[in-house]
């Protein structure tokens, strides 16, 4: 007999849909991939054809490498997934990671709400506000996850997001950790595990908003994140290279994650001094090499 699953997650291969996969448990999760594609011939494929969710974390850009083709693949795939769930047998929720770093920005002020009216600086993000648009259109239960900087164990590939990521792999093969600007900016820091619980809590949840910030809430600044990480690494093993601004980083963005703690009951628990000790500790165990 085949299994049925309750949730199906697309982008099980990458970073945070792994995350998620992990959590949830491999007795409720169908995993999907380019090997194993959610819509089959414009249906939901039969292993997640009784799917109570659908968790869309598969996508082509990041903020670094955003070119249009890939901007019009992953909206053609999310159109067509989107399409065959109206399809399903019975109503199905749809879960859309996000980005909260690149949603929000000027005239906005830190910490965003979900209410601050979207204002992306570059395609990267023009194209994730266009992702929500779609999606919050269809007649399916939606819920838009606009995370923060997530980091953890998990990150891999040469296009791996995160200056966590590309310090800590510059201390483990002794080459410079390269600093752009004063240091003073400011990002949201979310540990994977804290993410995923996220998810699994708008899975449970009955009626979850529309649109939810998923971060720590906690401004931190790139001069306190390198000072974390020389406590984590050994200062003797980090040597840093200081370049100027690159002129296109905004200087501060962080969350109001508000919303998140009173409707789901959830907020991030992880410190971030501990979830960079355990992401150095996976770094330097080999696996998170450029695979």
């Amino acid at each position: 007999m085949k299994p049925v699953y309750d949730v199906a997650v697309v982008g099980s291969r990458g970073f945070l849909g792994g995350a998620i996969a992990r959590r949830l448990g491999v007795e409720r999760v169908a995993a999907h991939s380019i090997d194993n594609p959610l819509v089959v011939a414009g249906r939901i494929a039969p292993e997640s054809a009784s799917a109570r969710t659908i968790v869309w974390a598969v996508g082509s850009t990041t903020p670094a490498r955003c070119e249009p083709s890939d901007v019009a693949r992953d909206a053609a795939a999310l159109d067509e997934a989107l399409a065959a769930a109206t399809l399903m047998a019975r109503p199905v929720r749809l879960i859309l990671l996000s980005s909260g770093g690149a949603i929000y920005g000027p005239p906005g002020v830190p910490p965003y709400p979900e209410s601050q009216a979207p204002a992306p600086v570059n395609l990267y993000g023009e194209s994730k506000r266009a992702l929500e648009e779609a999606a919050l259109a269809s007649s399916l239960d939606v819920t838009v996850l606009r995370v923060a900087n997530p980091f953890g164990p998990g990150q891999r590939g040469a296009g791996a997001q995160g200056v966590l990521i590309a310090w800590l792999r510059a201390a483990r093969d002794d080459r410079p950790v390269v600093v752009f600007g004063d240091g003073a900016a400011t990002r949201d820091y979310l540990y994977v595990d804290d993410f995923a619980d996220a998810v699994a809590s708008v899975v449970a949840a009955a009626a979850p908003p529309a649109l939810l910030n998923v971060g720590s809430g906690i401004p931190t600044s790139l001069a306190s994140l390198l000072d974390i990480v020389r406590d984590v690494v050994g200062p003797d093993h980090v040597r840093i290279e200081r370049r100027p601004a690159r002129g296109v980083d905004p200087a501060d963005s962080f969350l109001d994650v508000s919303l998140a703690r009173d409707a789901l009951g959830w907020s991030a628990s992880t410190p971030l001094d501990e979830g960079v000790a355990r992401m150095w500790h996976w770094v330097r165990s080999g696996e998170g090499e450029l695979t």
